[in-house]
């Protein structure tokens, strides 16, 4: 049975990694007026696949809480095979242009809350030749 799991392991990650092979998408580019808009980000999938335990933080981030693994009793009638995952690394972002000079960026990612999924401000601010106000 272990040969079973390791094999479909190999099989599911050997797939998942010739799916994962793909170009870097461009912007969204417009113009608003005088202004040279830019919509960018991307779209990131975190995956993971236990053969023996579920140990998944709570965190939104696919890593692993080994105090959760199970030993003695508890060991023979758990369940095994626990697949989890989500987007929250996700970004998404606009950028404006004026022609006299000022840039204004705004980013998010997906990784607030307690739990992940809650945009969560990344970079906001504006620039005008050597100066730059708000956050990056």
């Amino acid at each position: 049975m272990p040969n079973n799991k390791l094999s479909r392991t190999i099989k599911v990650a050997t797939t998942a990694l010739a799916m994962g092979v793909a170009s870097h998408a461009s912007a969204i580019s417009f113009n608003a007026g005088d202004a040279k808009v830019d919509i960018y980000g991307y779209a990131r999938l975190n995956a993971v696949y236990d053969i023996d335990e579920s140990i998944s933080r709570a965190t939104g981030t696919q890593s692993g809480d080994f105090s959760r693994i199970n030993t003695g009793a508890a060991e023979n009638n758990e369940v095994t095979g626990h697949f989890d995952a989500d987007a929250v690394q996700s970004r998404i972002g606009v950028r404006a242009s004026l022609p006299t000079g000022v840039t204004v960026n705004i980013e998010g990612d997906f990784r607030g809350g307690s739990s992940g999924g809650v945009l969560r401000l990344r970079h906001a601010y504006g620039k005008y030749k050597n100066w730059l106000i708000g956050q990056t």
